[in-house]
């Protein structure tokens, strides 16, 4: 293929290895946003005017030979600023500043080039890399590693000097420790990081920790010794492992115990102090619970069934919960019920729900307000009480009737007589005309067409520029996920617990309507709190989602009327093992403001889904098991590289939640796919349906349910992670799985209320 050359710049070097070929590959570049920012198409006036004054001064400078001006021109081309964005001219320009000996140049292209991702691009981008760390950039770059003896005779110079206390003296710890290494020095690395910490260096004392349990197997007298000194040098957490310890000796130790986590307090943390005044607590009220006062009962109780605290005794904090209500201290009746409840088995949930709710009851009827609305909630949720739909409606009336909205919601979702009457709305006439049923099938016609119309122009932009004579163009796109062979779900009732994340109207730069305000979807698991994936917490233009005035959306099923319960977002919590690149642990939890809700016309009611608590063994991978996932996303993929995808965008955003049966694929298949192999083994589940349905691109966060564990209970058992193709490619969706023991240890750290199973921790 003719390649077009402009000399432009004299060459730094006359070698041709020391050069890049000036004009663009002939290669496509990538469509979505996963591979490159596509620029917005209408910013506001006073920034395009500034962006494109900006990119008229580099156009200037890079006339005049200027290889910066040439750089930042292509700064303009890249990012749509002031100019088209055509990535094949800023490329270009890229290659001519860099040939111009530009290290900013030779940075910019080589980022460019990973971009686009061909095998050659990835060669050709660590050539260039290495070139513009030859020519300064970034500033701190070398190529050529430091000799490690200077080095470290510089460490024991710093050392020397700084007393044997100083940053120098660990680094030479580690180095002297270091793999492959003689005993001498291993004998002077070890002397080092012991007198740096004997002197009070708590990080000598976490390194010495550390070498000396790997080497004792965590419990030979020198760990024991290094973990006092660590205490002693201010490690909060190595004096919460020695209080701990302590504690677990028996009452002989309590004493050290209270004293290890009050240190750990003094120095910050502040769950020990919690734990210290716990331990200095507990033995002035135990006595005075024994001798009647039904208020130290009470505090006793809630104390003892802190799941945190080392004096977690769930079993007797219930018996004194209980003890204390029929006692007539009715301020225990409702954490004894929930407990109660929440400590029951197969073996005797009969049992235990009569208990809870007679213990529930009891409070109510003595004017415990949150007695009350648990009763009535439990009564009308089922899971673990017998369903009484009657008694729970007459707890609600008067529940309504003081303000309380989750009461108010539910008698609308039991269509009460009493309860708040919502909008009438998508009613037909009872008798409608031939000439009226074809004039509304026309405006609906024209309406769709528009809407497919808007569709493709928000989502895909081709740019089209001629420079210095070359006509270019290039296409970037915006996608959001969809459900793909789903079925409309026409009641909010048959997936209450689904959530919305709500783009804002302006994301930065960007402007946003119509069906592009679908972000991601959530289930509820707790008041305050959704489940949704990771990569679903940065939005456009790298935009937090806690920050960037995004909502969650609850309590709808038509996402583009006014209906449900729109909440401010207070934090975002994602696993701390997401990877972006593999979507390993791609979960995160997003807390809610429940006081910050704004009401729309319509409001059904909502209600939370069952977190699964099984463990991997408790709940095998059954190939072909039915499943179901939900989602607000496209019925039908579009392929943004076809060239008629202006036409093929009919596949827009539903006007109805959309839902899909799917069939979990064997568990070794699901590996083979994901190639997960180590500790996130088994963290994924896959599952299609038999005639391609799947989830794809924007259903992300979105549940994936089982309905099969009790009759009338759905639980959740994944989160809607990524997908190949979205049906199209005969490989099925992935789903961060809920019962895996590294989601289930985070959501008891995170989520308030969650206790997994203890095998699965």
């Amino acid at each position: 293929m003719a390649m077009l050359v402009m000399a432009v710049f004299a060459l730094a070097s006359g070698a041709r290895a020391a050069t890049t070929d000036e004009a663009p590959a002939a290669i496509a570049y990538p469509r979505g946003v996963n591979h490159h920012y596509r620029a917005p198409q209408d910013p506001l006036p006073e920034v395009a005017a500034r962006e494109a004054a900006a990119a008229d001064a580099a156009a200037a400078a890079c006339n005049e030979g200027s290889a910066a001006g040439c750089v930042a021109l292509g700064d303009a081309f890249q990012r749509g600023e002031g100019r088209p964005q055509i990535r094949p001219v800023a490329e270009l320009l890229y290659r001519r500043a860099c040939n111009a000996a530009d290290g900013a140049g030779c940075a910019q292209l080589a980022a460019l080039l990973l971009h686009r991702g061909t095998p050659q691009d990835e060669v050709e981008a660590e050539w260039l890399t290495a070139r513009a760390c030859r020519l300064g950039v970034p500033a701190d770059c070398t190529l050529t590693p430091p000799d490690p003896r200077e080095v470290e005779a510089g460490l024991r110079a710093d050392c020397r000097t700084s007393q044997g206390t100083a940053e120098a003296c660990r680094t030479l710890a580690a180095m002297l420790l270091a793999e492959p290494r003689t005993r001498r020095r291993l004998a002077e690395g070890l002397a080092l990081i012991d007198r740096q910490c004997r002197a009070g260096g708590r990080e000598a004392c976490a390194d010495a920790l550390q070498y000396w349990e790997a080497t004792e197997n965590g419990e030979g007298p020198r760990t024991l010794a290094y973990r006092d000194l660590a205490c002693t040098a201010g490690d909060t957490s190595t004096c919460i492992v020695l209080a701990k310890a302590a504690f677990a000796r028996g009452p002989d130790e309590r004493a050290a115990a209270t004293a290890l986590f009050a240190r750990a307090c003094a120095g910050g943390d502040l769950p020990a102090c919690s734990q210290a005044a716990d331990l200095a607590r507990e033995p002035l009220l135990a006595p005075e619970c024994d001798g009647g006062t039904l208020a130290s009962c009470t505090e006793l109780g809630l104390m003892l069934y802190r799941w945190n605290s080392v004096l977690f005794d769930p079993d007797r904090a219930i018996a004194v919960l209980s003890a204390a209500c029929e006692a007539g201290a009715f301020a225990a009746c409702k954490p004894a019920g929930e407990y109660t409840l929440n400590r029951s088995s197969d073996a005797d949930r009969d049992v235990k729900a009569r208990r809870a709710v007679a213990l529930l009851a009891r409070g109510c009827e003595a004017g415990e307000r949150e007695a009350c609305e648990t009763l009535a909630d439990e009564l009308a949720e089922g899971p673990r009480v017998l369903f009484d739909q009657a008694r729970a409606e007459e707890l609600y009336l008067v529940q309504c009737d003081a303000g309380r909205a989750k009461a108010c919601d539910a008698l609308v979702r039991f269509s009460h007589p009493a309860a708040p009457a919502p909008l009438a709305q998508g009613y037909d006439p009872p008798i409608r005309t031939p000439e009226e049923i074809a004039e509304e099938e026309r405006i609906e016609r024209e309406e769709r067409e528009r809407q497919d119309a808007e569709f493709a122009a928000q989502r895909c932009q081709t740019n089209t520029a001629i420079f210095e004579g070359v006509t270019y163009s290039d296409t970037l796109c915006i996608s959001i996920a969809r459900v793909i062979g789903g079925f409309a779900v026409p009641r909010l009732e048959q997936a209450p617990w689904q959530a919305l994340l709500w783009r804002p109207e302006q994301i930065g730069r960007t402007k946003v309507s119509g069906g592009d305000r679908v972000l991601c979807g959530g289930s509820l698991v707790r008041t305050g709190w959704i489940v949704t994936a990771a990569h679903c917490l940065v939005d456009i233009e790298n935009t937090d989602i806690v920050t960037g005035g995004h909502r969650v959306r609850l309590g709808l099923i038509r996402p583009f009327e006014d209906e449900g319960n729109s909440y401010a977002i207070r934090r975002a919590i994602r696993h701390p093992r997401f990877d972006p690149k593999t979507y390993a642990f791609d979960i995160a939890l997003v807390e809610y403001d429940p006081r910050s809700g704004t009401r729309g016309d319509f409001v059904t009611g909502v209600a939370r889904i069952n977190l699964d608590r099984r463990t991997l063994a408790q709940r095998p991978v059954r190939a072909g098991a039915p499943v179901f996932t939900f989602g607000f996303g496209r019925t039908r993929f579009v392929d943004r590289h076809r060239s008629d995808f202006a036409q093929a965008a009919a596949g827009s955003i539903p006007t109805y939640l959309q839902a899909a049966r799917l069939m979990l694929r064997d568990a070794e298949e699901c590996t083979q796919l994901t190639a997960f192999r180590d500790l996130r083994r088994d963290s994924i589940l896959c599952a299609a349906g038999a005639n391609g349905e799947q989830a794809c691109d924007g259903d992300s966060g979105g549940p994936l349910v089982t309905y099969g564990d009790q009759k009338g209970v759905p639980t959740l058992i994944g989160v809607v992670s990524a997908g190949k193709a979205c049906g199209t490619t005969g490989k099925p969706s992935r789903y961060v799985r809920i019962g895996h023991p590294l989601v289930q240890a985070w959501l008891e750290e995170n989520l308030p209320g969650f206790r997994a199973e203890p095998t699965a921790r």
